[in-house]
């Protein structure tokens, strides 16, 4: 059955609380009672558990132990905890730090993206997997370190559990990859006692498979995540080279039955300092997914392609991306499917295209008439509960939606930072809307001063400490406030207490009204971009800051420290 809505297939694993993990990210992970401070913070975040690393990043964070790398581990760390304004601060602080164009691009793709992530419904049923690869309509998982094979009826359930390359190897299968028909295969098998994976060659004469041929292993390396080009004869992998970006970063090697050459490490655009796995091509892109580059939270989804001249693409697919951990993707005959795991279980998500019936479009002015741009509008059926799809306006306060549900089930909102939400009815006619303007928030007195403290730029080591300093606009309510036990100082420099931070003035004015009863002297401060963080005066000195950072850490956990200027 072919649905014209995207469905999602949830498979729910187990009714045990899980890590993300898969069996070749565990190979990587050290005793915890190893580990300590940024160490045991990024082996939390490697092994998808965001709940425990984002304290412990908070910790690292004020003793000044951040790499630039890190900046971008909190912040996609906040992002799969539903912290979506301090994460894209945390984002924008990385692309600072690390100088990089393409963590730039990165974060302005997906700004938008992470509040408005598609959910859709859900089926559920008791099939257990893990990795999930995909060759001539059947579906493979290791299950309890043994392969196994799937059918997949029409509602997405998997079902025809049956057991392949049986009793050819005591090792673990990780993951597999078939090819030649389904005559040959290259497996990752992990050695229970090394806690090594490595990639092994399967072949199958007159119907009968032979024991595995060695490919890459050894004991200082792991081996894993096989996927094979069979028109180029090229085995693409992963692999925690010490020659790589860091983590598994993703190699390709020619292979000619069981003999490989060298491998070749694709490069700085596609590998970071995290983890690049599940590579696949498709349609010129190879397809991976990574914790290591700016995501919607955890592991996220990526197309990277390369051109001449040393010139490379990468970019974030976050049309299939969520705040969970997405680790796969691959295409059936008729739709694309993502493997997509957290604490609370697996899910195989499928996405079709819907295929319009009607186009609708639309202009959102203000009441001058001039247009709206970046105006958010969403599209419900009525019939229904929650959110559905959403458009955003262009430059000039256009948008357009093609759906194939009935205009008249659906209703349409419009939402635009400074103006008054407003709903309307969906038509085949090209609708105007007009916004009022949010009216203005009463302030019974409003200082207006400008503070230099420093871009956000203190925390990391070597190179990323820097004298330059960025002017913030100070917006102050005291009616009401008694008096504070932190002291503005004479002078305009000194070091704040962030309490939090939104993209528009109410969400700020909220957000500060909340907190202002716990911190009397809470404060909105502008920030570049239409940031507003609400922060309290910590003192002049770093002693100071730190004694008033740990009593107010007793009222607010999740706070930081912006240090002036070294």
């Amino acid at each position: 059955m072919i649905k014209r809505f995207q469905l999602v297939l949830v498979l729910i694993i187990s009714t045990l609380a899980l890590r993300a993990q898969l069996a070749e990210l565990d190979v990587l992970q050290k005793s915890s009672s190893l580990q300590e401070g940024i160490y045991k913070a990024r082996e939390a975040y490697n092994t998808g558990n965001y709940t425990a690393a984002e304290p412990l990043f908070y910790t690292e964070l004020e003793k000044g132990n951040f790499t630039t790398s890190d900046f971008l581990r909190f912040a996609n760390t906040l992002a799969a905890n539903d912290k979506d304004a301090l994460a894209r601060e945390f984002f924008a602080e990385y692309a600072k730090a690390s100088e990089n164009p393409r963590a730039t691009i990165l974060g302005a793709q997906i700004a938008n993206d992470l509040k408005n992530i598609r959910q859709s419904a859900r089926f559920y049923t008791a099939t257990t997997f893990a990795n999930i690869t995909h060759f001539n309509s059947k579906y493979y998982s290791s299950v309890n370190g043994k392969m196994m094979s799937f059918d997949k009826d029409c509602e997405g359930n998997l079902y025809h559990k049956k057991e392949v390359l049986k009793g050819l190897t005591n090792l673990e299968f990780g993951s597999v990859a078939f090819f030649n028909d389904g005559n040959s295969a290259i497996g990752s098998l992990i050695d229970s006692v090394t806690h090594k994976s490595g990639l092994y060659f399967f072949t199958q004469k007159k119907g009968v498979w032979t024991k595995p041929t060695k490919l890459l292993s050894d004991e200082k390396n792991n081996y894993a995540f096989p996927f094979m080009d069979e028109f180029n004869n090229a085995l693409y992998f992963s692999s925690d080279k010490p020659e790589g970006q860091g983590g598994y970063d993703i190699y390709v090697a020619n292979i000619s039955g069981n003999k490989i050459q060298k491998p070749i490490n694709l490069g700085p655009v596609i590998n970071s300092a995290g983890n690049e796995i599940n590579a696949i091509l498709q349609d010129g892109w190879l397809f991976m997914s990574s914790n290591g580059h700016v995501s919607l939270g955890g592991y996220d989804l990526y197309k990277y392609q390369y051109h001449d001249d040393d010139q490379a693409t990468l970019i974030n697919c976050v049309d299939f991306n969520s705040k969970k951990n997405d680790f796969s993707i691959f295409l059936d005959e008729i739709q694309t499917l993502v493997n997509r795991i957290d604490n609370d279980g697996g899910s195989l998500v499928t996405f079709q295209e819907a295929k319009a019936s009607f186009t609708h479009e639309g202009t959102i002015v203000d009441k001058s008439g001039k247009p709206i741009k970046n105006a958010y509008i969403i599209f419900n059926n009525s019939l229904l509960k929650g959110k559905g799809d959403y458009v955003v306006t262009d430059l000039t306060g256009n948008y357009n939606y093609k759906t194939s549900e009935a205009h008249s089930l659906l209703i349409g909102t419009v939402f635009a930072d400074g103006y008054q939400s407003k709903s309307f009815n969906v038509s085949t006619e090209k609708t105007s809307i007009i916004l009022d303007d949010i009216e203005p928030i009463e302030i019974t007195k409003e200082v207006i001063r400008i503070v230099y403290v420093p871009t956000y730029r203190g925390y990391a080591t070597d190179s990323i400490l820097g004298d330059s300093v960025a002017p913030l606009k100070l917006i102050t309510d005291q009616v009401g406030a008694s008096t504070s036990s932190f002291k503005q100082p004479t002078s305009m420099d000194g070091y704040y207490i962030i309490l939090g931070s939104a993209y528009n003035y109410s969400k700020a004015y909220e957000f500060w009204n909340e907190w202002l009863a716990v911190f009397e002297h809470a404060e909105i401060l502008t920030y570049e971009d239409d940031l507003y963080r609400i922060g309290v005066f910590a003192g002049s000195t770093e002693d100071q800051a730190t004694r008033n950072f740990n009593i107010a850490k007793g009222k607010k956990k999740d706070i930081w420290i912006l240090r002036q200027a070294n």
